[in-house]
């Protein structure tokens, strides 16, 4: 578990097997402790917080994450775990700006973010299309996700275990990824 602090920092808790605290260990935690640095000056304004790994959104809009690595959910474009802040942060395609991160954070294996322009842009494991580019494919970088729609932006974006929903700006969702419980809303399986 992690909290936003109102000075922008992050104390996160619980356990730490793959650095998910971020505060450059590997110690499990029973209490809130700081993580690492997110670098000088900088503080954060939203967290996605998933199993194993930790994203945040800094106020200079750059994201970094951390914690579990192995297929590609910090988008780094690396498969190691980090067990802090790295020192720089992942880029997102065709030079956008993150607005936010989904706000369950990284499903289990994969993180999205809101961009500037109302896209949404996924990294991570995709074995059931959670990434929501079309294809099956991990990536270890942020994709742009497939048409919201035409002339449709999204507003908010969350992510499940593994599947990702947008609130678009006509008020409509949008779901993507693993169906097997109904979880897409579409009234399939």
């Amino acid at each position: 578990t992690c909290a936003l602090l109102d000075d922008g920092s992050i104390k996160c808790w619980g356990r730490n097997n793959h650095g998910q605290l971020g505060d450059g260990t590997g110690f499990d935690r029973n209490s809130p402790t700081s993580t690492a640095s997110l670098g000088a000056g900088r503080t954060a304004v939203d967290i996605g917080v998933g199993e194993h790994s930790v994203c945040a959104l800094l106020d200079n809009d750059d994201v970094k994450c951390w914690g579990r690595n192995d297929i590609g959910q910090l988008g780094d474009g690396t498969g190691t775990n980090k067990n802090s802040p790295p020192s720089s942060a992942i880029t997102f395609p065709t030079g956008r700006t993150p607005v936010a991160i989904s706000d369950s954070g990284a499903g289990i294996y994969h993180a999205c973010a809101l961009l500037d322009d109302g896209n949404v842009s996924c990294w991570g494991g995709n074995s059931y299309g959670q990434l929501g580019d079309g294809t099956t494919t991990n990536r270890n970088t942020p994709v742009l996700t497939d048409s919201l729609g035409t002339g449709r932006t999204a507003v908010h974006v969350t992510t499940g275990l593994h599947h990702a929903c947008a609130l678009l700006d006509n008020g409509d969702i949008t779901c993507w990824g693993h169906n097997s419980d109904g979880q897409l809303g579409d009234g399939t399986t």
